[in-house]
């Protein structure tokens, strides 16, 4: 998203067309998109009959009309406006290079969102080529990118580059004590993935400690139900089944009946959200807690099948190489 740290340099420029900008970006916020919509175009009608005026600012102001386009749910307009913003900034000033990195985060994000996860992936990483350049690949910037990277991978099924991702942002922020849960909990998740559980279990309980410490109960519980995973694949029901359950029943305190973050832990949602595919690893992961919830409660027929139905999900969406295929044959050895 724009920001209006440029606002006085470009009054100073031209305090009318600023003036209306900022009208049209406080509009786009209050929803009033067709009037933002006006008002840029009157803006922008300011600024041609400007002479010599700073192209890093008409760069912003295409920024900010990316960011009402992507407010409004126009993913094609928000795209097309934040290229425009980069080309109009074209070879960024000394002074205005945080400036263009901002710009390639967002249009990272965009594509990302977009579908097109290799393009995304490609302007974050130049956007992090800009801040090891500029001496800033510690900051939390730098972070901050690193963990919008981590996003993509997911989505195009490449775990080991988003864990490396992860892995980065984490120890950017251990630098300058930006650890959140929320990361510590991304990384986790990774190492779980990959078999290393035990090494998990130390971040997910500071995770919990450290959500529990700014009294955030919505991040306790997804913590709980999402790193509990790592003490099923190490049998540790007890602990396993206290955590989901005790996630679980905050949610259910925190959130309204039918809320999508049940989907995590009901397995009817789960199946809803297949849409028009057949089969999902997300499905196969949860029947495979449900078994291990199932075992340690003694209902050994219902983990039976629990187990027979994640085998298949996970074969048919990740295939017989896959990681967690393998856990999940793995467990049946078990047994």
């Amino acid at each position: 998203m724009g920001s209006l740290t440029w606002y006085s340099s470009w009054w100073r420029a031209n305090p009318r067309a600023a003036a209306k900008e900022v009208v049209a970006y406080l509009h786009g916020l209050n929803d009033a998109f067709d009037l933002a919509q006006k008002t840029f175009e009157r803006a922008f009608e300011t600024l041609r009959m400007t002479p010599d005026i700073d192209r890093a600012l008409v760069a912003e102001c295409f920024q900010f009309r990316s960011d009402v386009a992507d407010m409004r749910c126009d993913s094609k307009a928000a795209l097309a406006h934040m290229n425009a913003a980069l080309a109009t900034l074209g070879e960024p000033k000394i002074e205005d290079r945080t400036r263009a990195i901002t710009m390639r985060d967002s249009l990272g994000i965009l594509l990302g969102r977009m579908g097109q996860s290799a393009a995304g992936a490609a302007e974050f990483r130049g956007a992090l080529a800009e801040l090891e350049d500029t001496g800033r690949e510690r900051t939390q910037m730098a972070g901050n990118i690193q963990q919008d990277l981590a996003l993509l991978p997911v989505r195009a099924g490449q775990r080991q580059a988003a864990s490396e991702a992860n892995r980065q942002a984490l120890d950017i922020a251990r630098g300058f004590g930006g650890v959140t849960p929320s990361l510590e909990l991304q990384y986790s998740l990774g190492l779980i993935e990959h078999g290393r559980a035990h090494e998990a279990m130390p971040l997910i309980e500071h995770a919990l400690a450290g959500a529990g410490a700014k009294g955030d109960r919505r991040s306790v519980a997804y913590i709980e139900i999402e790193g509990a995973r790592a003490w099923c694949m190490t049998e540790e029901f007890s602990r396993c089944v206290e955590m989901m359950s005790t996630g679980r029943s905050e949610l259910k305190a925190l959130l309204p009946p039918g809320h999508t973050s049940f989907g995590n832990v009901a397995l009817a949602q789960a199946r809803d959200a297949l849409a028009e595919f057949d089969h999902s690893e997300w499905l196969g992961s949860a029947l495979v807690a449900q078994r291990m919830v199932q075992k340690a409660r003694g209902q050994s027929t219902a983990a039976e099948a629990s187990w027979q139905a994640a085998l298949a999900e996970l074969q048919a969406a990740a295939g017989d190489t896959a990681t967690a295929t393998i856990e999940a044959r793995t467990l049946l050895a078990g047994r």
